[in-house]
């Protein structure tokens, strides 16, 4: 996720951080797409089936 923090001099400072409701998932996604037994398709309704969106941003809401 990208973060922006404010130092003690008020300058802003931006960061990546980990999502920690999603972030489990990533190592998933990699470990099933390199066996080579998962397509892009599978893996995505399969996160789906497991409720896990995009986060919203302004100009667009959460998506599966």
């Amino acid at each position: 996720m990208n973060t922006r923090e404010r130092t003690d001099e008020g300058r802003e400072v931006r960061t990546i951080t980990n999502d920690p409701e999603r972030a489990h998932w990533v190592p998933w996604i990699f470990d099933k797409y390199a066996s080579g037994d998962w397509t892009v398709v599978a893996i995505r309704d399969e996160l789906n089936r497991n409720g896990v969106s995009t986060l919203p941003t302004p100009k667009r809401g959460a998506s599966r």
